[in-house]
Parts: C-alpha cells; structure tokens; sequence
C-alpha cells in the first residue's frame, strides 16, 4: 500500500467516525501527494476540501503552488 492509498485510507477511516477533516488534515494530505511527485493527486485533494466545503487557507495555497513548481 502506498503513502497516498495510506493517506487517503485515513480520510475515509475519519469519515467512517463521523470525524470532518479540517484545512489543517487537507493540507497534509496535499503536503503528501507533492512529497510523493503526485501533483495530479494534490490538486485533486484540493478539489475533494472545496467539494467538501472546506476553506482553504495561505499554507494550503503556498503548498500547491511550490508543489507545481517543482513539478516543473
């Protein structure tokens, strides 16, 4: 199982206890996806906090754009 299957198995394990991730959850879960070269999949967790109505904040948004720069 990899980090992300790992990381997102901790979503779905919070959402099971009735337990709503937080800006700071979401930006570790982004945080990981970058870790691992998988901007693809940030950016989709970023998607998934919006959808779930969880505001973003500057640490969620410096995270993203310096995991796109890297990407390049």
């Amino acid at each position: 199982m990899g980090l992300n299957s790992k990381s997102l198995g901790i979503l779905e394990e919070m959402a099971k206890e009735g337990v709503k991730p937080g800006v700071f959850v979401y930006t570790c879960m982004i945080q990981t996806c970058i870790q691992t070269r998988e901007i693809k999949e940030a950016i989709n967790m970023y998607d998934r906090m919006v959808h779930d109505s969880i505001k973003p904040d500057n640490v969620t948004y410096y995270t993203l754009i310096q995991g796109c720069l890297q990407q390049n």
